[in-house]
């Protein structure tokens, strides 16, 4: 008797199921797949739970990382008993970033890194790094690419701060704050710059839908957190009513309102700029000074305005989003293959299978190029094009790793997926491997950073998304009782340029001019750069190293 219904289809998946893992890789919820696919909800519930059925993975995070084992001498004999052979799924995008972080708070979505170090072997089939000594800046393929390679641990270096949006993998929510860590003295300091709970909005009133007239309270949460390369501006989404709608991750209810901050500081004070009240409202990229983009809805519609004034701006194809804003133009970028624009024109082509996580300047060239960050069947890619699309160079890595910021010099920071075998002392148990990390160009290397990321309650096990770098070295604000003041001339009757709260780094001037560090300027005044980009002197006696 012939079976009835659906034959079973010869491919680990469906081809809906590739459709649903494909857009659970680009960060969508639940109702957004619904949405995009014209199903009900209870049906991606479905195929979700036949995809984590059918990979074998316990998350929709742990799906997000999932690709094809290698396939051993035998698996073309078992294919041709069960059809096609399985296609190669898209590791696609993880977030929309500006300078930063974005918008989809459930950055969280670049659940990347949820392989779990363990005994500091990596498990048998998967996609692996080469344990190959560091690559020469003369190994270099004949199209020009360079494989990078996972190397050891290193610490955070003395003259970066990194900003760092937290969250966890496996609570499937928004951002939960933004950290900054950095070295002070001999000691890395790791510690949380921005608390949406505790910003002075007050708990966040939301409607009981199936009970008229009831109002239950939750907190405040965070949805897009965007930055400078330089975080002399950092820009964040604050759910304060309802649920906004934000954050890639929460349902909208009527009556929404996403407040949006900024620091100019280093994230050590914000201010609110301004309300969106018509759901959503999450900061998608940094434009220039007091300026970024936002995303909200309109009736069944989303649109992307600049804030503040919501001057409407239309990308030059229906479907694209904001990566960053560089040279003046917008970049954007596909949700659906490896397309990228600056302004209005096509800017490259990387390819159908290739999803384009982040865009960034590439700095110290004397002519505009851009970096950006590819997801590809095979691991991931750093290209850097010049202003007219033209490849300029090419790096290639085995497992997901996305650059960042550029530090200059061929140094750039951002996340890996690291090989826990190359380091020289072993992961706490349960940490994941997916880290912050330097990108050493030249060397070939990709060197995770483990101090800072792997003790601490709030930082461990989280995103931890490297979305912009302060530079150092460093002279921290302290025991002011109120702010520091930045005068124009070291003397106390200067005219005071800014004012720096408690907290507040400040560029050593002296130190990075590669003068005599500690050295005051005269009577006790040394010379400092703010975060938001003054040149002054300030007293030595509120200043520590």
């Amino acid at each position: 008797m012939k079976r009835r219904g659906r034959p079973r289809h010869p491919d680990i998946l469906t081809p809906r199921e590739w459709e649903v893992l494909a857009l659970l890789r680009d960060g969508l919820a639940n109702p957004e797949i619904a949405e995009r696919l014209g199903v009900t909800r209870d049906a991606v519930k479905y195929h979700v739970s036949e995809i984590l059925s059918k990979l074998g993975v316990a998350s929709r995070e742990e799906a997000a990382l999932w690709r094809p084992r290698e396939r051993p001498w035998w698996a073309a004999a078992f294919a041709a008993l069960g059809g096609a052979a399985s296609r190669l799924p898209i590791v696609a995008k993880g977030v929309t970033i500006g300078a930063s972080v974005a918008a989809l708070a459930g950055l969280g979505l670049l659940a990347y890194g949820v392989l779990r170090s363990g005994d500091g072997e990596n498990e048998k089939g998967t996609d692996v790094v080469s344990t190959a000594p560091p690559t020469s800046p003369g190994d270099v393929r004949a199209s020009g690419e360079r494989t990078l390679v996972s190397g050891s641990e290193i610490s955070v270096l003395e003259s970066y701060a990194l900003i760092v949006v937290t969250g966890c993998f496996q609570c499937d929510g928004p951002n939960t704050g933004i950290a900054r860590v950095y070295k002070l003295g001999d000691s890395v300091v790791s510690e949380i710059i921005l608390d949406p709970t505790k910003l002075g909005f007050g708990p966040r009133p939301e409607t009981i839908r199936k009970s008229p007239g009831g109002i239950t309270e939750g907190q405040p949460y965070v949805g897009g957190v965007v930055a400078t390369p330089d975080a002399s501006e950092i820009w964040a989404s604050i759910c304060v009513q309802e649920r906004c709608g934000i954050g890639g991750m929460n349902a909208l209810t009527p009556g929404s309102q996403t407040a949006i901050v900024r620091s100019t500081d280093g994230g050590v004070t914000w201010t609110e700029m301004g309300r969106v009240g018509a759901g959503g409202g999450d900061v998608i990229a940094t434009v220039g000074p007091g300026r970024v983009i936002v995303t909200f809805h309109e009736g069944d519609s989303s649109v992307l305005a600049y804030f503040p004034g919501f001057e409407r701006l239309t990308p030059p194809e229906p479907g694209l989003s904001p990566l960053a804003s560089i040279g003046g133009r917008v970049v954007w970028h596909s949700f659906e293959n490896g397309r990228v624009w600056l302004g209005d024109e096509l800017l490259r082509d990387f390819g159908d299978s290739v999803r384009v996580t982040y865009a960034f300047e590439v700095f110290a060239q004397p002519e505009l190029q851009i970096g950006f960050a590819l997801q590809t069947p095979g691991g991931s890619e750093l290209r850097v094009v010049d202003s007219s699309g033209q490849e300029v160079s090419s790096y290639r890595y085995g497992r997901l790793a996305l650059a960042h910021v550029d530090l200059g010099k061929g140094l750039m920071v951002g996340n890996a997926d690291i090989d826990s075998s190359r380091l020289s002392q072993p992961l706490p148990d349960g940490s994941l491997t997916w880290l912050p990390a330097f990108f050493y160009l030249t060397s070939g290397e990709i060197r995770p950073i483990v101090d800072g990321f792997t003790t601490g309650s709030f930082l461990r096990n989280g995103r931890n998304h490297v979305i912009a770098a302060q530079t150092g070295p460093f002279l921290r604000a302290a025991n002011t009782g109120s702010c520091l003041n930045v005068r124009e001339t070291p003397d106390s009757a200067a005219a005071v340029i800014e004012c720096v709260a408690d907290g507040v780094l400040l560029l050593d001037a002296a130190s990075a001019s590669r003068l005599v560090a500690q050295t005051p300027v005269a009577d006790g005044w040394l010379e400092v750069w703010t975060p938001s980009g003054h040149r002054g002197y300030a007293s030595a006696e509120f200043l520590q190293r």
